[in-house]
Order: C-alpha cells, then sequence, then structure tokens
C-alpha cells in the first residue's frame, strides 16, 4: 500500500499540485512514519513550496529510516547546493557515497556542485571517482565531465568522453533497437 501512496503523491508533484502531493505524503507519513520514500516525496514537495526547513527535517527522517536511500541523499544536497549551503550540501554528498558508493547520480550531483563553485579540479577528482565505482558506462556521469571539460577548455578530454558516450548509446540501441526512439524523443 505504501508504493500506491508514493506513486500518487509523485504523480501530484508532476503535475504542480503540490498542495494535493503534500496531502497525499502526510497521510502516507501517519500511516507509514518510517517509509523513507514517502518521507522523500514529502521533503520535495515541501522544498518545492518553500519550506525549506520542514523540508530539511523531512530529508533528516528520510535517510535516518533508510541510511542506502541514495536519492534522498542525492535530493537532499541538491536542496541545500541550491540554498548556496554549500558545506552542507558536501557533507550530505559525502555521508551519501559512503552508504552508496556506486550511486552515479550522487557521484555526478557533487561533482556539478564543485563546477558550480568552480572547484574544477575536485570536480573532475569526483567525476573521475564516480567512474571509477560505477563504471565508464554510465552516460549521465560521462556527460557531465565532458562538460566539466568543455567548460575548462580540455576540448581533447571532452571529445573523447563523449566518445564514450556515443559508445555506450550505441549498445544501448544495439541490445533494443527500440530504444532509439527514446533516445532521440519519439
Amino acid at each position: 500500500m505504501s508504493f500506491l501512496v508514493h506513486s500518487l503523491g509523485f504523480l501530484e508533484l508532476q503535475c504542480n499540485r503540490p498542495a494535493d502531493a503534500l496531502s497525499v505524503f502526510t497521510d502516507g507519513i501517519n500511516r507509514y512514519p518510517n517509509n523513507s520514500h514517502i518521507l522523500l516525496g514529502a521533503a520535495l514537495t515541501e522544498a518545492k513550496l518553500g519550506e525549506i526547513d520542514r523540508a530539511r527535517d523531512l530529508f533528516r527522517r528520510a535517510v535516518k529510516a533508510d541510511r542506502r536511500h541514495a536519492h534522498a541523499w542525492q535530493a537532499w544536497g541538491v536542496m541545500e547546493a541550491k540554498d548556496k549551503q554549500w558545506a552542507t550540501a558536501r557533507t550530505l554528498y559525502e555521508q551519501g557515497l559512503k552508504e552508496c558508493p556506486d550511486h552515479g547520480a550522487l557521484w555526478q550531483a557533487y561533482g556539478m556542485l564543485e563546477v558550480m563553485a568552480e572547484q574544477y579540479d575536485r570536480a573532475r577528482l569526483l567525476f573521475q571517482m564516480g567512474l571509477e565505482k560505477c563504471g565508464r558506462t554510465n552516460v549521465q556521469l560521462l556527460q557531465a565531465f565532458a562538460c566539466l571539460e568543455v567548460r575548462t577548455g580540455n576540448l581533447d578530454e571532452a571529445q573523447g568522453l563523449i566518445g564514450e558516450v556515443r559508445t555506450c548509446l550505441r549498445a544501448c540501441v544495439s541490445m533494443n533497437p527500440a530504444a532509439l526512439a527514446l533516445l532521440v524523443g519519439q
């Protein structure tokens, strides 16, 4: 049943009805107070409504309920970065990566935080570490790394990374030709 609450809440959020989403998630929390996914949905909704302190409390509860909920760590870090709380965001990404070292989106978000802070060497190191942990088939991580290299003028390195992305995508399409429509948006 908690999955249905989670799904309905996120549907309301995706339809840009945050008040309705919050109502669904609040009811879900009352029924399932330690469900990390429902707590995350409520946190994201509160953040969308501008209630940052309430969102922080819900994110805290979500990661306490499930230390390995990588998306909760990532989303909380992204919210803190948007709020210019760089040190807090770094700490959250580091804690998340300690719990979930093979989660590419966490590595990507942490690297992008360092790009925003113009800490390009640190960002480069994070992208490299992420690819070591997650494998060089993580397209989003490769693309973020390539964007960093373009930004810093390392065009040959960027071109090599984009080449890796193309190789990954070709492999995906060769295994499932229907995936081509998804990749080109048809």
